[in-house]
């Protein structure tokens, strides 16, 4: 065998892949609506086809074939990191000095923050629950998760956080905080702004240097207010470097063309021209320029006004169809079983056996996502009805104790 050390025995398990592929094959043998499958996380219409925004499509049909051909500059088309900023932050830019760097989907961006402020064998610090491929990055990578409870009582426990930021910030040089909000995965809880400035106050007492890195990939699908929380970001103190990471896998239903801007946010210009530095040194060393298709798609939806307010209206649209999803949902839901959730494609149940109930639930033909916490469903993919019919399953589990 040829594989290093390190990686000998190793093999790829995405139990999401995994079960979304059992659920496609009994799809295929009993046909049309023979299964509910709760495990892909895309936005899909009633009819389990992916939705497109047809603003959005108009301009990708009619873009030049040899442009999108060319290779990208390293960091990104100027005018799509400005298109890209605008939609990111809306009419709630903070008033901080901000410097954008394309890269090749969020993703990318994750992986390159913690690859570049944080040292081999350090720890990112994230909650509980939380996206599986944040540790897949961290092992890529040579670091170490460590999570606080993102719902304890309701909300995050900010005594341990702040335990565990104190702990941390004395360990290593740089505090590297990954929060995933609004619309977190899997849980869809989102941080409100009394929480998210608490959160501010807490990296303004660490003494050490922090990087607050926001995964805001589901940003557009939570409550349009939840971009207030950008405002706020201009309390901190110089000793926190904040980066925004924002794609238009979802908000644009763009998921294949991996698309992504991450944005630094701090006073200090040399703060800000070392992150880009660094950041064109990554993409460079790694996946290379961004895809100038994606890049080409978001400037010129930008430019033309009248298709970008119409996407505009498309995305209220079916934000508020996610939004019945869930309503629906949780209605039908016993209360007690199901996380705390605000916003965003999927909700979270805790279970004692999340591997268990999974397969009990594929014997109804109901594919959902086991995590070490409990069970993803993920609403985005689920008409209301199948909402309905998934959270009964639940509870018929539930009354049986076998949640």
């Amino acid at each position: 065998m040829f594989a290093a050390h390190s990686k000998r025995g190793l093999t790829f398990n995405d139990i999401i892949f995994a079960n979304n592929a059992q659920a496609r094959a009994r799809s295929r043998t009993g046909g049309a609506g023979a299964v509910i499958n709760g495990t892909i996380g895309a936005l899909l219409d009633d009819n389990g086809e992916l939705v497109a925004f047809e603003a959005v499509d108009r301009i990708h049909r009619g873009l030049d074939v040899r442009k999108q051909s060319s290779y990208a500059p390293m960091g990104g088309y100027p005018a799509f990191l400005e298109a890209i900023e605008a939609y990111c932050f809306g009419e709630s830019r903070p008033a901080l000095p901000t410097r954008g760097i394309a890269v090749s989907g969020g993703l990318a961006g994750i992986h390159h923050a913690i690859l570049n402020y944080t040292d081999p064998g350090d720890f990112v610090l994230t909650t509980d629950w939380h996206w599986d491929p944040y540790q897949a990055i961290a092992d890529e990578t040579g670091r170490k998760l460590k999570t606080f409870p993102l719902l304890s009582s309701g909300g995050p426990d900010w005594a341990r956080f702040e335990e565990t930021v104190k702990e941390l910030a004395c360990e290593q040089r740089n505090l590297f905080l990954l929060m995933n909000t609004p619309a977190h995965n899997p849980t869809g809880y989102s941080l409100n702004e009394d929480e998210f400035a608490h959160l501010l106050s807490i990296c303004n007492r660490v003494e050490h240097s922090v990087v607050l890195f926001l995964d805001v990939a589901y940003i557009e699908y939570a409550a349009p207010e939840s971009k207030n929380i950008f405002k706020l970001l201009a309390r901190l103190s110089d000793n926190t470097l904040t980066l925004v990471d924002y794609s238009i896998s979802k908000g644009f239903a763009k998921y294949g063309l991996r698309a992504a801007a991450l944005f630094a946010l701090h006073r200090d210009e040399a703060v800000l021209e070392e992150f880009s530095q660094i950041m064109l040194l990554s993409n460079r060393g790694t996946y290379g320029s961004v895809s100038s298709t994606g890049q080409l798609l978001l400037s010129a939806l930008y430019e033309e006004k009248a298709l970008s307010d119409q996407y505009r209206e498309e995305l209220q649209k079916w934000r508020g169809v996610l939004s019945g999803r869930a309503q629906i949902f949780f209605e039908t839901l016993q209360p007690g079983i199901a996380m705390p959730y605000r916003d965003g494609f999927f909700a979270a149940v805790s279970s004692r056996n999340p591997h268990q109930v999974c397969e009990k639930l594929k014997e109804k033909d109901i594919f959902l996502v086991p995590l070490n916490r409990g069970i993803r469903v993920a609403l985005c993919s689920l008409s209301e009805e199948e909402s309905r019919c998934v959270a009964e399953a639940l509870n018929s589990l539930a009354e049986k104790e076998c949640l």
